[in-house]
């Protein structure tokens, strides 16, 4: 499963910068589960993932001196 985040900061119109993370996760399933595999590649997979896409992109633009960015909470939640 891969998660991809397009970030664009926007100053006085024109981007500023731009931030595109790809992350991806390795799941194994293991016996049988009431979750459809559908339902987990496109709800739980990107839920479990995108936190440390949040702390890398914080991180990122902390340590380039950007300043604070804080992506926000999504509820992957159909």
């Amino acid at each position: 499963m891969n998660l991809t985040i397009i970030f664009d900061a926007h100053q006085d119109g024109e981007i500023s910068f731009q931030i595109k993370v790809k992350m991806a996760g390795i799941f194994e399933k293991q016996g049988e589960t009431a979750l459809p595999i559908e339902s987990f590649k496109e709800i739980n997979a990107p839920a479990i993932i995108y936190p440390f896409v949040r702390e890398h992109v914080a991180s990122l633009t902390l340590k380039a001196g950007i300043g604070n960015v804080l992506l926000p909470s999504v509820n992957f939640k159909i």
